[in-house]
């Protein structure tokens, strides 16, 4: 494939960074009222402890990533979280306590891995000199895609009900995986140094 100049792949990671925030966080305003609904065990602790579970399972997954050994392959890596954070998304869009849990499970470890690498990809596409101001750049797209989030799972929840931000989320975050595999992410599967760009 192509490389990609330095500078055009920091845009591209913001528009990537703009709708995994967006469609990755859009089921979290209400995701304690949507347990208290559909769950067997729907106490305000019950729904407390469900809510957290993500947190949880992150840091298990970065306990687990520093006993890790190699350099991450971060493209790769991305694309197949994006893959399991919608699977994760939909399964929570179940109304069953248990898919629901394993679907948070799901979620907290990919969220993490998306996370985590999409910021390292950044320190990748960018120098040394430029670190401050490209991370300003990516912060404000992330900070974009919570606030739509935050709207968009309210007019969601108010038109169609408390389930449709999980399947909006699934889909969103597919979209988010098809548009990084189309930028970012060509020749992720040819080795790190056929994806890297130039500096």
């Amino acid at each position: 494939p192509a490389r990609v100049p330095g500078r055009w792949a920091l845009h591209q990671l913001c528009a990537v960074m703009l709708l995994f925030y967006c469609f990755g966080y859009v089921t979290r305003p209400f995701f304690a009222v949507y347990w208290q609904a559909v769950a067997q065990w729907n106490s305000e602790v019950a729904a407390g402890f469900v809510y957290a579970l993500p947190g949880g399972i992150a840091m298990l997954a970065l306990w687990w990533s520093r006993r890790a050994r190699g350099a991450p392959d971060h493209r790769r890596g991305i694309l197949a979280a994006l893959l399991m954070c919608a699977a994760a998304s939909a399964l929570q869009g179940v109304e069953n306590q248990w898919v629901i849990l394993l679907g948070r499970v799901l979620f907290g470890w990919s969220i993490y891995q998306v996370t985590v690498r999409l910021d390292a990809l950044m320190f990748e596409i960018s120098t040394p000199e430029r670190y401050a101001v490209d991370f300003s750049k990516v912060n404000i797209f992330q900070g974009a895609g919570n606030m739509l989030s935050a709207y968009g799972a309210g007019l969601l929840i108010a038109g169609f009900g408390q389930g449709m931000p999980f399947w909006t989320g699934a889909l969103g975050l597919l979209l988010t995986a098809a548009v990084f595999a189309a930028t970012l992410g060509r020749g992720a599967f040819n080795g790190p140094a056929a994806a890297r760009p130039p500096r």
